[in-house]
């Protein structure tokens, strides 16, 4: 419900490109091989590149481009960019991941109540 406030959600490739970023973040620390370098990524994390981006979500580079540029002045995202890649870190990961959990340990409250 939090997306449907976003301004993003009535510009279908904003929308999907935030809802792609939110889905490969990592959601705990671990360790990522990307271009022959290791990084060490918190939670909320991503390392990608326009070209997988791209490739992933049917965007145009030029316009994942654009799209990354606005969440980042909108101060949804953090980049780290580099010619050959980018660290994606989504701000305030925490609030999209935590309400997903909730609603799954609710939920598992639930079956474990009725069983």
């Amino acid at each position: 419900r939090t997306i449907m406030k976003n301004p993003i959600s009535k510009k279908p490739e904003y929308a999907w490109l935030w809802c792609w970023l939110l889905l490969k973040a990592t959601h705990k620390e671990n360790s990522r091989i990307f271009n022959n370098q290791k990084f060490e990524l918190k939670p909320g994390q991503l390392i990608t590149g326009r070209k997988l981006l791209f490739t992933e979500t049917g965007i145009t580079q030029s316009k994942v481009y654009r799209i990354l540029k606005y969440l980042e002045n909108e101060h949804q995202i953090e980049q780290q960019k580099t010619t050959k890649f980018r660290l994606i870190t989504v701000i305030n990961w925490k609030e999209y991941e935590t309400n997903e959990h909730q609603n799954e340990q609710q939920s598992n409250n639930r079956v474990t109540t009725k069983q």
